[in-house]
């Protein structure tokens, strides 16, 4: 197993904000050119976009066994497979007659194309249970759900079409729809809309489990304004409805374009105002788009196996690597101990029972990589004579932890 360990330098007067590094990819800053990517996803500690993946600091098209038009849909399952929803391209401009559907295992491509009989209805969102069946959702004619022998088609008087899916842990299975959230358990339909609950917006554009079973909702749209007071992002815990607002909407106009939980638990949404962060205490906002536009705004998000956010937005992809949370285990932070501190020229590192070699990196406060080199010893002396006085923060990921610690450097 190797060990990655990353020291990553800030300054003394701004350690938090500069241990957030944000990087965008997809952006013509020349020519002030970008796309949305309204779905991604992270595959094998990959990007994709649709049919577009990340090769280093380049979007570039997979090598895909038809043209397709996918939806600029995908979604990586449990059992590390990548499953792309679209059709063939008609000509140019206009989508398939037919869905066509494929399963990438990081090789070789798998066509699991449903009947043509199914005609093309546009697709939303893909989702999996547990015992590995796919689902995937339609712009207007319900859902398809694939057992591993046939696709069979869910629909209802209450559910014609979806915005996103999720699947909850006790296989319920959960829609956001332009009339509601609509809910299907075993073949009981329920839906839940404005008039019938503590849903206060109809427009419901995404949604998500979190590990106690509650669904948080993306909702509102330009249609329903005018609501100052009631938050756009919404939780369901199945009988009560909690409302959150982190942004000051004067307006009523701040409707939610997606939400996504992090393997921390942690509620990311984002919205026409901006990208919010909960922690369960507390939301944090950013605005800055890194790019040309106003501000940011965010349509779909993904996490990878390092702690890494992706974000897919109006104006091309950011990655944010925040070196102040961890996605992994707490108590592997006593694992590391690294003296004298503070330091001026020789730092020891020493990871206790760690019989891996490891990848030292060095990164200043923007991110670039100044130090690099590889060791298979469990004590480390690094020679720091040379940076700069101010906070190091000392972070180790290994294939289950991310460990973090802080050093200073002095003159």
């Amino acid at each position: 197993m190797k060990t990655k360990l990353v020291i990553a330098m800030c300054l003394l007067q701004s350690l938090t904000a500069n241990s957030q590094t944000w990087t965008v990819f997809g952006y013509d800053a020349l020519y002030n050119e970008c796309t949305t990517h309204s779905n991604i996803s992270i595959f094998k500690d990959t990007l994709w976009s649709g049919l577009s993946k990340l090769d280093g600091t380049t979007l570039t098209n997979a090598s895909a066994p038809a043209q397709l038009f996918v939806c600029d849909l995908s979604k990586s399952d449990q059992n590390g497979n990548l499953w792309l929803v679209g059709s063939i391209n008609k000509d140019t401009w206009h989508h398939g007659d037919a869905y066509t559907i494929y399963k990438f295992d990081g090789s070789q491509w798998y066509d699991y194309s449903p009947p043509t009989s199914f005609g093309y209805h546009g697709c939303s969102s893909i989702a999996f249970q547990n015992d590995g069946k796919i689902w995937f959702t339609t712009t207007d004619n319900g859902a398809y759900m694939y057992d591993g022998t046939s696709w069979q088609q869910y629909k209802s008087s209450v559910f014609t079409g979806a915005n996103s899916m999720a699947i909850d842990n006790i296989e319920n299975k959960w829609f956001a729809t332009s009339t509601g959230l609509v809910k299907l358990a075993a073949s009981n339909w329920t839906i839940f809309n404005s008039s019938n609950s503590g849903l206060k917006f109809n427009i419901v554009n995404d949604l998500a489990v979190d590990k106690n079973g509650d669904i948080w909702l993306a909702t509102g749209s330009f249609d329903e304004i005018g609501d100052t007071i009631t938050g756009r992002i919404a939780k369901f815990d199945g009988t009560n409805w909690m409302y959150y607002k982190p942004f000051n909407d004067e307006q009523g106009l701040n409707s939610v374009y997606t939400v996504a939980i992090d393997p921390n638990g942690k509620i990311w949404a984002g919205t026409v105002y901006g990208l919010s962060v909960f922690d369960g205490a507390k939301w944090t906002n950013f605005t800055d788009s890194h790019t040309s536009e106003d501000n940011l705004q965010v349509v779909s998000i993904d996490f990878d196996s390092h702690g890494n956010i992706w974000f897919g937005t109006m104006c091309g992809i950011l990655k944010l690597q925040d070196y102040t949370s961890s996605f992994y285990a707490p108590h592997s932070q006593d694992v590391i101990s690294v003296w004298p501190n503070p330091a001026n020229s020789i730092v020891n590192i020493n990871l206790s029972g760690q019989n891996s070699s490891m990848e030292i990196s060095v990164l200043d406060s923007k991110g670039s990589l100044v130090l690099n080199k590889t060791v298979s010893l469990n004590n480390v002396q690094l020679n720091i004579s040379d940076f700069k006085q101010g906070i190091y923060l000392i972070v180790v990921n290994t294939v289950s932890d991310r460990i973090i610690k802080q050093i200073i450097k002095y003159n």
